[in-house]
């Protein structure tokens, strides 16, 4: 668990629930800003205001009013909610606090201002660093879990003031733990959260380790009270022999009706073409099916929308569980293969080193006196100065020096000649084309004149014919 309190935003766009942001306060170096988001999170500060302008410390249904392009958005205005007023917790304003973390990445919670001293309910959360705003407006928290809600809202169009053009509201609000423990006591979502993480751990571990689950929670109920358990016992096989019955019932009458209806389908498809052959009896029955399985899809993509709607952490999960599965089937066919998964990451590690210095390797254009391609010109010119081994064994036998003869000379002063030649000849510039027209007078106007014919060349062929053939007006 972080040492750090944490409190949660649910975002809605129009009429379509966004998701959940979780947000971590830092309360060591911003104890008074992080208090005042919190209370204002969980609503415990009661109202603000006299007689009918009170105003609850909360909030919950307010607007995000301000959406900066790829910057940051802004909301908590729980007075006006178009962001000309707010309030705290203190009063209706308090003084600020610590500059000292700074706006250096997307996902932080900063205090919106009007200047020093002027921080109330007001907040932001930058969607890239924005380091003109450190030393105005205090860092007091950031997100760490649903960062991709907030991208989600920076995308809603605004209009010229960066106002959302669809509403952003905050649907829900609260401290972490709290909402947990609402949870538990609301048997309806209780349900609903039960159910949806049963199906991350069966898609996750699969049926039997629930099974498993089962199986330990009944036996942990049993030795706690066995009176109790017969007793749910019976009633949980009362209730399953009754869906039994009621299943085979709505099972009889579908397939009674299926039936009628593949019989009368079947008459007056079949019977009406008595030249159907039996091919084209099989590919209707095909089809047939097809959309059977069409229909069974729909269903499923229905329920996956809902679940998506109600758990704020579904697209994280299911992308955390297709993560998990791939690492699942690697390793197991590592164990098939009976490969170390230590080894086997060192040989992919070592592979992908090399292929980047291959890739190193590589040169184009003017990436001529690279490293590799020095070398390889170093070695060309070593075969053409061969050693004559006799007489360099001879040599070394007799103790003489090491004296280089005529012919070796000669053929050492004729490669340098050459490479100087070479050197010589090899320009990175182009070269001059000696049959294109004389349009300048420089070096400085014929680049100019270049540049011209390079951008206004195909607007001005008219004008120059004209020109030339005395037609122009």
């Amino acid at each position: 668990m972080s040492r750090y309190p944490q409190v949660f935003l649910d975002f809605q766009i129009g009429t379509q629930a966004a998701g959940r942001v979780i947000f971590e306060l830092f309360n060591d170096v911003t104890p008074k800003t992080a208090e005042n988001f919190r209370g204002l999170c969980t609503g415990e500060y009661g109202n603000v205001g006299m007689a009918k302008k009170t105003k609850k410390l909360h909030y919950l249904n307010t607007n995000v009013f301000r959406i900066a392009d790829n910057m940051l958005i802004q909301g908590g205005d729980i007075i006006n909610n178009d962001g000309t007023g707010g309030a705290s917790i203190y009063s209706q304003t308090f003084v600020d606090e610590n500059f000292s973390r700074r706006h250096a990445c997307a996902g932080l919670l900063s205090m919106a201002n009007r200047g020093r001293n002027t921080n109330n309910s007001q907040f932001f959360i930058t969607l890239k660093p924005c380091p003109h705003l450190d030393g105005k407006h205090v860092v007091f928290g950031q997100v760490i879990d649903g960062i991709e809600v907030i991208k989600r809202v920076g995308q809603v169009p605004v209009d010229m003031q960066d106002r959302p053009r669809i509403p952003v509201i905050i649907i829900n609000c609260g401290e972490v733990s709290e909402s947990k423990n609402w949870l538990i006591c609301d048997p309806f979502k209780k349900e609903i959260m039960d159910e949806i993480h049963r199906d991350r751990l069966k898609a996750l571990y699969g049926q039997e380790y629930l099974d498993e689950l089962d199986k330990e929670e009944e036996q942990k109920l049993q030795a706690l009270n066995p009176e109790k358990f017969k007793q749910q016992s019976l009633e949980n096989e009362e209730e399953k022999n009754k869906q039994l019955l009621v299943e085979e019932l709505l099972m009889k009458t579908k397939e009674d009706q299926e039936q009628e209806e593949d019989s009368s389908e079947g008459l007056d498809q079949f019977e009406g073409k008595k030249f159907m052959t039996q091919k084209h009896k099989e590919r209707y029955l095909g089809l047939k099916k097809k959309i059977q399985q069409s229909k069974v899809l729909n269903d499923k993509a229905v329920l996956n929308e809902e679940r998506q709607n109600t758990d704020a952490q579904y697209d994280k999960n299911l992308r955390k569980g297709k993560y998990l599965q791939k690492k699942e089937a690697e390793k197991q066919e590592l164990q098939f293969k009976q490969i170390d998964e230590d080894k086997d990451y060192l040989n992919r590690m070592t592979l992908k080193h090399d292929e980047e210095q291959e890739k190193k390797k590589e040169y184009f254009g003017w990436d001529v006196f690279n490293e590799d391609a020095v070398y390889n010109a170093y070695k060309k010119r070593c075969t053409t100065l061969a050693k004559d081994e006799g007489k360099y064994k001879q040599q070394m036998e007799n103790n003489q020096e090491f004296v280089p003869t005529n012919e070796a000379l000669e053929r050492l002063s004729s490669d340098i000649t050459k490479q100087q030649d070479r050197r010589k000849e090899f320009s990175r510039r182009r070269r001059f084309n000696e049959d294109q027209p004389v349009t300048y007078i420089n070096e400085r106007n014929r680049i100019f004149n270049k540049k011209l014919e390079r951008f206004f060349g195909d607007y001005a062929a008219d004008i120059k014919a004209n020109l030339e053939r005395g037609t122009a007006s």
